[in-house]
């Protein structure tokens, strides 16, 4: 994990979860361009970084919201 520049799993499964293309599925799965009335995808993806909150949690574990 050092090499990878991550001190430990949950920063990893953190970076992940943040990535756009996580993002960009989670917008397709659930059409959240019609829901946030955006046409573009760059747009949508700013209102979903804007609408969540992914952190790790206290003793390794992870949140969102």
């Amino acid at each position: 994990m050092e090499r990878l520049g991550v001190r430990n799993p949950n920063d990893l499964y953190v970076g992940m979860l943040k990535s756009r293309t996580v993002a960009d599925n989670i917008i397709s799965r659930f059409e959240l361009g019609k829901l946030y009335g955006e046409d573009r995808l760059s747009d949508v993806r700013k209102r979903l970084e804007k609408e969540t909150t992914i952190a790790a949690g206290r003793k390794g574990s992870l949140r969102s919201s």
